[in-house]
Order: C-alpha cells, then structure tokens, then sequence
C-alpha cells in the first residue's frame, strides 16, 4: 500500500505506510492521572461531583456573603482577634522588643505580623490557634532561640495559608503540634 508524496517541487516519490509508527512519531497513551485532562480545565468524575455539592450547597444557603474589607469587620466578630491586634499594634515598631529582632527587620516583622491579622486572623481563632502559637517567642533569649519561636515571628515570608494544624508560607509550613516542641511566652510579654 503506497501514496505518492510530492516534494516541493512537484516529483511524486511513493511512500508505503506501515501499520505501526515509528517509535519517534509513536503516540503515548493517554495518562490515567488526568493530569492533561485537569489542564485543559475538565476536573474529571471526581471534581463534577464536588462541583456539583457545591452548587447543591449555594441552591440552599444562597451565594457566600463577599467581604468588603477585612480591616475590623473580622476583628468585630472574634475578642481574640481584636486584642491580639491591640497588643501587636501597640508594640513600638521603631524599638526591638526581644533579642534578636531589631531594626528594619523588626519593622518588616510587625508590619507582617499585622498583615496576618487581618488577612487571616479571623481564620485563625476559628481553627483554635493561640496568641503563643502564633507570637511565641523565648521568654529570656527572645528569638535568639529559635526552637521556642513560632513562624510568625521567624518567617521571611508573609503566611499565605491556615489550617487547624498547620500554617504556609510559599514553600514552608509550621506545625503548631510538633511533638516535645518548647513552649515559650507571647512576643508582647516579653521581659527581658
């Protein structure tokens, strides 16, 4: 069995076909992880079901209420949060209040540790964090001793995510219920 090929320049060569392709032009099978399936936007079974008790959900509770800003609506709702914003707002930014954290550095820090309170403080209360799981510090080194500190205090980076056990930033996470893990004092009870 063979179809002429024309070249550019318009000879027809035959060429034969065979039932199986090279293995260079071999097609792969598709992949059974769905992963070409979940790029090309298809969530599969497993997602249309969730979907759809989503959307079950919304038909018998309404749309989820937007937010308009979080600035103290959140902290309104949780006592928590307010005075844990009350305390962190009324540690002085351009003096070090622990060993440690000091300068520029501690102004980025308290700027994040705001940030956090008001993007994901509400969160957090809900889930059942403490003031010292999120500001512990060392109650004699400060954050000289960094196994006592929590990642809020240590991170680099702002938190992007909460949950009941753990905390996320960009590539870390924290967990709040590491085993033998010390425990040490609110960086605002900080004494010296």
């Amino acid at each position: 069995m063979s179809d002429p090929f024309v070249s550019m320049d318009g000879s027809a060569t035959p060429v034969s076909r065979s039932r199986t392709a090279s293995p260079a032009r071999r097609a792969s099978p598709p992949s059974r992880s769905g992963g070409l399936r979940r790029a090309l936007g298809d969530p599969g079974r497993r997602g249309r079901r969730r979907q759809a008790g989503v959307e079950q959900d919304m038909e018998r509770t309404g749309p989820p209420a937007i937010m308009s800003s979080m600035s103290f609506s959140a902290a309104t709702a949780h006592p928590d949060l307010r005075d844990w914003r009350a305390r962190i707002e009324g540690l002085d930014p351009g003096a070090s209040p622990c060993p440690g954290l000091f300068g520029e550095a501690w102004q980025r820090k308290h700027a994040a540790l705001l940030s956090f309170l008001e993007r994901l403080g509400a969160e957090a209360v809900d889930l059942g964090w403490s003031e010292l799981d999120l500001f512990g510090i060392h109650p004699t080194a400060g954050v000289i001793r960094v196994d006592h500190c929590d990642a809020l205090v240590l991170g680099r980076h702002e938190a992007e995510w909460v949950d009941a056990t753990r905390m996320g930033f960009r590539n870390l996470t924290d967990h709040r219920d590491t085993p033998g893990r010390p425990r040490g004092i609110p960086i605002r009870a900080f004494g010296g």
